[in-house]
C-alpha cells in the first residue's frame, strides 16, 4: 500500500512549478507528480513532490494507468498548443482520472478558450460541476495560487476554472 493517501497531477507545470510545489506544501500526504516538457530549473524542498519530464506530444499519452489520478491540474495550456492537440490532452486526462462527483479534472485557461472546452469535455462525456472566474478566496483553486499574484485587468487574461468529473 502506497504511504500517500492520493495522487496529484500538475500538467505542463512549466519550469518553475508553483502549482505543483503549492500542491505539495497544502496536501504533505499526497504524491503530487509535476509533469513538464521543457524540464525544470530549480530543485523543490518538498518531499512528496515528483518531477516528471515527458515527451508524449506526439502520441499524447501520459504514464499513468487507467483510473489511477486522483486530481489533475492544468494551467494555461490551451495557448501554446491546438485544438486538436488540448483535445486529445482532455481525453487523456479523462482516461487517467478517477471517478469522483465533485470533480477531479480542474482546467484553467483564460475566457476565450471556454467554448471550446465546453465542446471537448461535452463529446468526452465530462460532466462540468462547477466553474469561477479568477482565483475566489476560499476556492480550492485560490488556496493552490495563495502566492501566486495575478492583476489582471483584461478579461481575456483573467483565469477561468473549469472543474469536471467522469460521468
Amino acid at each position: 500500500m502506497s504511504e500517500f493517501r492520493e495522487t496529484i497531477v500538475d500538467f505542463g507545470s512549466g519550469k518553475v512549478p508553483k502549482v505543483a510545489e503549492n500542491l505539495a506544501r497544502m496536501n504533505p500526504t499526497s504524491r503530487v507528480i509535476a509533469l513538464e516538457k521543457q524540464g525544470f530549473s530549480k530543485r523543490s524542498k518538498e518531499k512528496n513532490l515528483l518531477k516528471i519530464i515527458f515527451s508524449g506530444e506526439k502520441d499524447a499519452v501520459l504514464p499513468f494507468a487507467e483510473n489511477s489520478i486522483d486530481k489533475i491540474f492544468a494551467t494555461f495550456i490551451f495557448g501554446p498548443t491546438s485544438f486538436n492537440e488540448y483535445r486529445k490532452w482532455v481525453f487523456e486526462f479523462a482516461r487517467v482520472a478517477k471517478k469522483n462527483p465533485e470533480g477531479n479534472i480542474f482546467l484553467c485557461e483564460t475566457a476565450l478558450s471556454k467554448d471550446n472546452i465546453l465542446r471537448i469535455t461535452n463529446e468526452i462525456g465530462l460532466k462540468n460541476t462547477y466553474e469561477y472566474q479568477g482565483y475566489p478566496t476560499g476556492s480550492e483553486w485560490a488556496r493552490e495560487f495563495e502566492d501566486f499574484a495575478f492583476n489582471a485587468k483584461d478579461i481575456y487574461l483573467i483565469p477561468n476554472v473549469m472543474v469536471f468529473s467522469k460521468g
